[in-house]
């Protein structure tokens, strides 16, 4: 990305002191150079002070001085200037200025934080789906990292990337790998496309890893809840409360059976007899039951006499019509005679139509049959009460051992709660085939096949700028012709001697020399490759602070240190010239100009020698 620092400035508290302000060019190393405590590393604090840090790496004794610091830059072709007031007791101030073009007179607060990040996240490209596919923790300030070659890295044996001076910025990363999600962006390995869909993975991975999780939970409570009923049936008969040969078709029956034997043990400690009130009212049942059954078995007998009656009086008034239709000539012809004879008569006609017109009984055998039914139940109720009843004895221990199984019985889930964890398991069960199909989906979506496959192509791209910028430190060296590759887990350079395997680093380099070349290396390296391969995510400047820090002056620590000077000379003419784009490297440092006067794309910005620093000793 195209960024250029143009000036920093400073308005001091004391009105009487002029704002000071520091130009650099671009396309050039822009020095800062001087003596110690002179202020030389705080260039960089207030320009990431400026692109609105959470937090102040400002000393005290320089904020205390100042009233608002500056910077303006060009990004993307458009001049932005920022002013933010200065900290107070090392909290960083809520009033900043955001403005094109130069910076103001005097600076004064019109905008808020928040509104001024949104402005620089446009300004850096930063989209919107880059930002959810890193779970709406990225802006353009985690970028600011791999412009960063701070003093307290640079000589580091592990420690390549300054994490403590962006602490604020990388305070979310809470699986301690977010700096290498953003590594693999740069260099062109990741995209924000791979991102969503691994970010869908991983929430569907963590779905499925909870659903089988409940699962298992699940079914060990199911076999739990069986393995249990199953030990109080065994127990049960051991202590002789249930025949050794009683069998249950499920565990809801043996723990009603269960309950029924506790029951009635209660019931016959409380001084009950067998016969108590449930058995009363079973005994009641069966009573009604039976006398309901009397009834009907009643009735069916007393219409068959009635039927029989009614025939035999039809038989024996049969001779009365004969007489009368046959022999009534004969018969004493008296009044009363005749009245006697047809009064017979009426009666036979009158059975004989009762014998024709009879309803037909009511059919009681279904009802018959139902009573019976109950009845049946109710006495096998009775007989099993009964049963469970006669193995109770009378005696301390029983009581005991009824009461452990009671305890045991409690313990334990209901089958209602079963029956739920079962039901629960159903929807879990399918639920899960639904996310592995949707796993599946995602994984045929990610290709991680040809995502490995670019990640380590880009990897190598890497490396092998990393490998030119070594190879140009250490053409005089004893690693001369030494190799190196980039140690993904660690974000490090691994050194490897010639024609030996990339899994054998050697595992000491010696001197801090050489970890400042190794420094430098991964710093100017990522920088070629992303130029190399059109990457715009980090901004095309780097920062480089107090380089000679383990150089003495001997003289073969001056020759390695004009090496470092040469190089980043160089690499300015590679990125100008061979890569057509501009760059931009602050360097802070105590080595004289004369080091470097010879070079062409060295510029001198200040020297703080004799007096003159970044705030003049009378302001602090």
């Amino acid at each position: 990305m195209n960024f250029i620092l143009l000036e920093i400035k400073l308005w001091f508290k004391n009105d009487a002191s002029a704002p000071k302000s520091y130009f650099f060019e671009k396309n050039k190393v822009n020095v800062i150079t001087g003596a110690s405590s002179t202020g030389k590393s705080t260039i960089w604090r207030i320009v990431d002070y400026c692109l609105l840090s959470g937090i102040t790496q400002i000393a005290d004794k320089i904020a205390n001085a100042v009233s608002w610091f500056g910077i303006t830059f060009i990004i993307n072709e458009q001049e932005i200037s920022i002013a933010r007031s200065s900290p107070e007791k090392s909290i960083v101030s809520q009033d900043v200025y955001f403005g094109l073009g130069p910076l103001p007179e005097m600076p004064s607060s019109n905008q808020t934080i928040s509104q001024v990040k949104s402005r620089l996240n446009k300004l850096f490209n930063f989209s919107g789906e880059l930002k959810q596919a890193y779970n709406n923790l990225l802006c353009y300030r985690h970028f600011l990292i791999f412009c960063s070659l701070t003093e307290k890295v640079i000589a580091q044996p592990d420690r390549y990337f300054d994490l403590h001076f962006f602490k604020d910025d990388f305070k979310n990363s809470t699986t301690g790998k977010m700096l290498n999600q953003i590594f693999e962006l740069i260099i062109g390995a990741d995209k924000p496309e791979i991102q969503d869909t691994k970010k869908a993975r991983r929430r569907i991975e963590r779905e499925i890893k909870k659903i089988k999780a409940y699962i298992q939970e699940g079914e060990y409570k199911i076999k739990d809840f069986k393995d249990k009923v199953k030990f109080l049936i065994e127990e049960s008969k051991n202590y002789n409360f249930i025949d050794l040969s009683q069998s249950f078709e499920n565990e809801d029956k043996a723990i009603l059976f269960i309950e029924q034997v506790i029951s009635t043990a209660k019931n016959m400690a409380e001084g009950k007899c067998i016969f108590n009130e449930e058995n009363e009212k079973l005994n009641q049942q069966k009573n009604d039951i039976e006398l309901e059954i009397d009834k009907l078995n009643r009735y069916e007998r007393e219409y068959n006499q009635y039927q029989k009656n009614l025939t035999k009086s039809a038989d024996s008034l049969q001779p009365i019509e004969f007489l009368y239709n046959n022999l009534s000539n004969q018969l004493v012809q008296s009044y009363e005679t005749q009245i006697f004879l047809q009064t017979l008569r009426d009666s036979f006609y009158t059975i004989k139509n009762n014998i024709k017109q009879q309803i037909s009984p009511l059919d009681v055998s279904e009802d018959l049959k139902k009573f019976e039914e109950q009845l049946s139940n109710i006495n096998k109720i009775i007989k099993e009460k009964n049963e469970s009843s006669d193995k109770f004895q009378f005696n301390h221990t029983n009581y005991i051992n009824i009461g452990n199984i009671e305890a045991k019985l409690k313990s334990i889930l209901t089958a209602e709660e079963i029956k739920k964890i079962e039901s629960e398991l159903i929807d879990s069960s399918n639920r899960l085939k639904i996310l592995n199909e949707q796993e599946k989906t995602l994984f045929s979506q990610s290709d991680t096949v040809q995502f490995e496959s670019i990640k380590l192509e880009n990897i190598k791209s890497f490396n092998k700028a990393a490998q030119e910028v070594y190879d140009w430190l250490n053409k005089g060296t004893e690693y001369k012709g030494y190799c190196i590759a980039l140690n993904e887990e660690n974000l490090m350079l691994d050194i490897f001697p010639p024609n030996m395997p990339t899994f054998l680093p050697i595992s000491e380099t010696g001197s801090q020399a050489n970890y400042v070349f190794l420094h430098l290396c991964m710093f100017l390296g990522l920088h070629m490759h992303m130029a190399k391969m059109n990457l715009h995510y980090v901004p095309q400047i780097i920062f480089i602070d107090q380089p000679s820090t383990p150089f003495l002056s001997y003289k073969k620590d001056q020759e390695m240190l004009n090496t470092i000077f040469e190089v980043l000379n160089s690499f300015i003419d590679k990125m100008v010239i061979e890569n057509k784009i501009s760059f931009q490297i602050i360097l802070t440092d105590h080595a004289l100009p004369s080091d470097w006067n010879k070079l062409s794309n060295f510029k001198l910005v200040n020297e703080f020698v004799d007096g003159n620093a970044l705030i003049p000793n009378e302001l602090l």
